[in-house]
């Protein structure tokens, strides 16, 4: 009774046996490295976009588990990386050559890859401070720094 109990506590401490293999490294980057597009009778044609989802189905874990391998295992985070990388050219890819609805593309740019709309801004203006103001940020700057030489004018 008492070795099934230790057993247990072990087997509770050490949890579940990963799934992970090395070979994954290389099985991400081969199913994410395909021609983005194929020429058919003078066309082109988009092929699928590939899924990490997907590819985690096929070696019978989740996405999660995937972010958690890149957490634990370095060669698979760049492996990972890397499939990141392929999915993006396929995307922009076949996004500039309007293979993909354009609305789709920009949706999954943002979602899939963390692209975002910039916007440059530009503040113009004065900030003006009363006497009384200015020589309280100052005494403020002098003690947050520790200055002494700071002029008073």
């Amino acid at each position: 009774m008492l070795l099934v109990v230790i057993v247990l506590k072990f087997i509770k401490i050490m949890g579940r046996p990963t799934k992970y293999k090395p070979e994954y490294c290389q099985k991400i980057t081969q199913y994410f490295d395909i021609k983005p597009y194929v020429k058919k009778d003078k066309t082109l044609k988009a092929n699928d976009l590939r899924f990490l989802s997907k590819f985690a189905r096929s070696i019978h874990v989740t996405h999660d588990t995937l972010l958690e391998w890149t957490k634990v295992y370095p060669e698979f985070s760049e492996a990972f990386k890397k499939a990141k990388a392929l999915q993006m050219e396929h995307l922009v890819t076949n996004g500039l050559r309007g293979l993909f609805n354009t609305t789709f593309a920009i949706f999954a740019a943002k979602n899939m890859i963390g692209w975002r709309d910039s916007r440059d801004l530009e503040i113009t203006g004065e900030v003006k401070f009363t006497e009384k103001e200015r020589n309280e940020r100052m005494r403020s700057i002098r003690n947050i720094v520790g200055a002494t030489d700071i002029s008073e004018n």
